[in-house]
């Protein structure tokens, strides 16, 4: 087949060679009647013989006879490049080799492949290759850590990532007694008495805008206090994500679930009136964190459903946390807490001190309260604006903390 030499296509994808040798095409230029054909794929991109095409163009060679390649695939015009200029003209520099045996892994070709291809020895692919294995490592082990924090089984992570049990289990061994199995991230929020108060949310945490979010500076302490990295932190009202994200940045494994659930922030479809979902994982819940939206009284503000716990009235809510506290019991590992926060309401001119409640329903379930915290809620949020205006209208005093026991099985 001809072609005209201006047709013909220099694609540095798929060619070997970084530079051009004008010797060789001088050299070809003196015996431009005796050079064996340019081979080209098709789409006229020139596979082997650039420095021939060159010297034609030198000499103003208007048509010239190729072999086509049958193939558009980069990945297939690059190695055919590279076998047909490693048996004749000039032999590819090291850097080159060094280059095409990159590029040749990064679509996937094997190890054993690329070494018969350039024809270079294990040392020299491992040396070539030595940095980009390093990220695939890092980036694998990471994936790895994220998966194992959300609580995948290994068997599910191996899945995941295509790779035997064993180098999981290897994995995660190396990352329990690691560097990561001793740190404890530096708590700029970090309380000494129990008396907790934040300015504002962190808005590291949580989903911004988000109904009721949770300051993440609660779950922070929380898990300083009673939790080492790579316990599992149960929060089966997960809402906004506060829990998942501080558990992430903490290194504790977390289960979450919402009956109205945020996916992105891994989050999972739960109804916490019918109970917690079955365990996938052997390890027990060192911590589980219970914020129950009653507090608000704002029925529908988070979903329609009558099961939603803001919906419910008084002595469904009691009933509800009746069977939280027995799931909880079920749930919690022997040396577990329980974290539990709640505002008391004032009704009818009647102050419902829902903590207590709570606390008593818990202590006849089998739980005893260890450590009581007041929780002030933001000023930001809560004493300004609509609330204030409304407080001062009725002559009422707004709710200002909320308490946060610390429970644990007796």
């Amino acid at each position: 087949m001809k072609l005209k030499t201006s047709e013909i296509i220099y694609d540095e994808k798929i060619y070997p060679r970084e530079k051009v040798d004008m010797n060789i095409v001088a050299q070809y230029r003196d015996a431009i009647e005796n050079l064996p054909n340019i081979v080209v794929d098709k789409k006229n991109r020139v596979i082997d013989g650039y420095h021939r095409l060159l010297a034609y163009r030198g000499e103003n060679v208007d048509e010239i006879e190729v072999e086509i390649f049958e193939s558009e695939d980069d990945g297939e015009c690059l190695l055919e490049s590279i076998k047909r200029n490693a048996k004749h003209g000039k032999q590819l520099t090291s850097i080159e080799k060094k280059t095409l045996a990159r590029n040749l892994y990064k679509q996937s070709r094997s190890e054993v492949e690329i070494k018969q291809v350039l024809s270079i020895s294990e040392r020299t692919i491992r040396d070539y290759l030595k940095d980009m294995k390093a990220k695939e490592d890092e980036s694998r082990d990471k994936r790895i850590l994220e998966l194992y924090l959300a609580c995948w089984t290994q068997e599910e992570i191996a899945k995941e990532i295509q790779v035997d049990d064993t180098t999981i289990s290897k994995i995660l061994t190396n990352l329990k007694n690691g560097e990561l199995a001793k740190i404890q991230v530096p708590l700029a929020s970090l309380q000494y008495t129990n008396l907790w108060e934040f300015n504002a949310c962190d808005p590291e945490f949580g989903e911004k805008g988000y109904p009721g979010r949770m300051p993440g500076q609660i779950i922070e302490n929380l898990l300083w206090y009673y939790t080492q990295p790579f316990d599992v932190v149960l929060d089966p009202m997960a809402g906004g994500g506060t829990t998942v994200d501080v558990c992430k940045k903490m290194y504790r494994r977390y289960m979450a679930y919402d009956l109205n659930p945020i996916e992105t922030k891994g989050i999972k479809q739960n109804d916490i009136t019918k109970g917690f979902p079955a365990r996938k994982i052997k390890d027990k819940p060192k911590l589980i964190v219970l914020d129950p939206p009653y507090s608000i009284q704002k029925k529908g503000e988070y979903t329609k459903h009558e099961n939603d716990l803001s919906n419910q009235d008084l002595d469904g809510f009691y009933k509800s946390i009746e069977l939280l506290a027995l799931e909880c019991k079920k749930e919690i590992d022997k040396e577990g807490i329980i974290a539990y926060i709640i505002s008391s309401l004032k009704t009818n001119g009647q102050v419902i001190d829902l903590a207590v409640d709570s606390r008593n329903i818990f202590t006849e379930k089998g739980f005893e309260v260890i450590e009581r915290v007041c929780v002030p809620y933001n000023n930001a949020t809560s004493m300004t604006g609509y609330w204030i205006t409304d407080a001062k209208k009725n002559k009422r005093m707004l709710r200002a903390y909320r308490d946060l026991l610390i429970m644990r099985v007796k």
